[in-house]
């Protein structure tokens, strides 16, 4: 066995064809990375999607609850006003009333 002036064993140099295997084989470890990064973004963007479809979804529920309850707040108000006026013409009619009993009491 010789050993060169290091003192390592001498060993055979690698062939050009060798050192270009390898150097593709490492360009083809990382081609991985790419899918990876694709794979990635496009769930990335899937779960923004849905979440945004989530928020409108949600806001739409909630205005329409809004709605909802307006109307039924409207709707009371309306019957309070409508039984309030029926009582104020109720009042003026016997108002009225007593005041023409009097008056033919008087005469």
């Amino acid at each position: 066995m010789c050993r060169d002036s290091s003192g390592s064993r001498e060993s055979r140099p690698k062939s050009r064809g060798s050192s270009r295997a390898s150097s593709r084989a490492s360009v083809a470890n990382f081609e991985w990375i790419g899918d990876f990064m694709k794979k990635f973004a496009d769930d990335a963007n899937f779960r923004e999607q849905r979440e945004a479809d989530e928020r409108s979804r949600m806001l739409e529920e909630t205005r329409q609850r809004e709605s909802k309850a307006f109307d039924q707040v409207t709707s009371q108000g309306k019957r309070t006003v409508d039984f309030m006026q029926d009582l104020i013409r109720k009042q003026s009619d016997l108002a009225f009333q007593r005041e023409r009993e009097m008056k033919s009491e008087l005469t």
